[in-house]
């Protein structure tokens, strides 16, 4: 079912009114648009290999639960079930082929306590763009911006995004990197700066403009074809629980933009490099670099899985290592170019060999576990 995703979201861009959501059409498919279809593609799947005669539902409702945060996605689920997200669509398209029959229906209670928990997200969404701007300074840091060399400009989120940086540009006499940092990623002073505030005036104004732009529903459904049905997903809903996404992604993205000026105002960066996959923190750093006219590079570090996504224009050059993948996302992007990412170190020192494996920041550390386990085993059992 992947293969039909790059156009899974065309209507919710034709109204003016919802340009903002561009920034996070890839967060709308990963956490609304393929836990469905993926759940009817595996019930479709048993329903083809067993004699199944009736599906039972348990949990959920006939109207839509579609929110975010600690939702749908790779982190923690809380005050959230996939079940009130998926059983609805379940129920929608396999009541023609077979028995369904819903147990344990959560009625109305559950469309009151999505419009709560979304209520809360969106509030919760202001206080931290708030309480995070006024954290940050209006100038940037006087960091090194050197010795005659071109200036690059490296953004990263997270440690792990730093030291991939760190270790990508350590070898370049040609470019002297400047890191754009959370300010809990412990990193190097004299070659560090923060985001610049996007200002409070900034994103009150915004956090209006999207609410009333989120008003202006004119379109009843985004309808999803598959496998000779419609999946249909009600366009007020999907606004409504994705308005913390695009909020924080425009007001990042406005932090990137003031950011990436004010340094051009010194020296201007021949390239923004990135380490990052396919979420709002890309698309916010790929709008700003295209705004500020710099080339844009993302070197991906851990490896992606074979899915269409609607927005795969991500950057100006994205490497990829994952060489399926690559083969795959270059079919319908030129921007894909694959590298190998390894290092120069001067020769090889003993003959010890180091496995490492990355894994993702979420709550499946019994998996990784398991899986370290069977890997050692097979290295053991080859002698490797």
């Amino acid at each position: 079912g992947s293969y039909e995703t790059l156009s899974i979201i065309p209507e919710l861009l034709k109204n003016k009114n919802f340009a903002h959501y561009k920034l996070i059409k890839n967060e709308i498919a990963v956490g609304l648009i393929f836990p469905v279809v993926r759940i009817i593609y595996q019930i479709e799947d048993i329903l083809a290999a067993y004699e199944v005669n009736e599906i039972v539902l348990f949990g959920g409702s006939k109207t839509e639960f579609v929110t975010t945060l600690f939702a749908e996605g790779e982190g923690e689920k809380r005050f959230y079930s996939s079940a009130w997200l998926c059983n609805r669509y379940i129920y929608d398209y396999f009541k023609k082929i077979c028995r369904v029959r819903w147990k344990a229906r959560s009625g109305v209670g559950l469309r009151i306590f999505c419009h709560i928990r979304n209520q809360a997200v969106v509030f919760w969404s202001l206080f931290y763009m708030l309480a995070r701007d006024y954290r940050l300074s209006a100038h940037i840091n006087k960091a090194q911006y050197g010795n005659g060399r071109d200036l690059i400009v490296c953004i990263a989120n997270l440690p792990l995004q730093y030291t991939h940086l760190m270790k990508l540009c350590s070898n370049s006499c040609k470019y002297e990197p400047l890191y754009i940092c959370n300010r809990r990623i412990k990193s190097d002073a004299n070659r560090s700066a923060v985001l610049v505030k996007a200002g409070f005036g900034y994103i009150v104004a915004l956090y209006l403009r999207i609410k009333r732009a989120s008003k202006c529903c004119k379109q009843d459904v985004i309808r999803l074809r598959y496998k000779n049905q419609n999946l249909e997903f009600r366009l007020e809903d999907v606004i409504k629980g994705y308005f913390p996404a695009v909020f924080e992604a425009e007001c990042e993205k406005k932090r990137i933009t003031e950011t990436l000026r004010l340094i051009s105002l010194i020296k201007r960066p021949s390239y923004v490099i990135t380490d990052m996959t396919v979420g709002k923190d890309i698309t916010a750093v790929h709008e700003a670099a295209r705004a500020a006219k710099i080339e844009h590079a993302n070197f991906q570090y851990v490896l992606m899985t074979r899915i269409l996504y609607p927005e795969l224009h991500l950057a100006d050059k994205y490497y990829l290592y994952a060489k399926k993948t690559y083969e795959l996302y270059k079919m319908y992007d030129e921007s894909y170019q694959y590298y190998v990412p390894f290092r120069h170190t001067g020769g090889i020192k003993n003959k010890k060999r180091t496995l490492t494996v990355f894994t993702q920041a979420d709550h499946y550390a019994e998996r990784y576990i398991y899986a370290l386990k069977e890997i050692m085993k097979s290295l053991i059992s080859n002698e490797l």
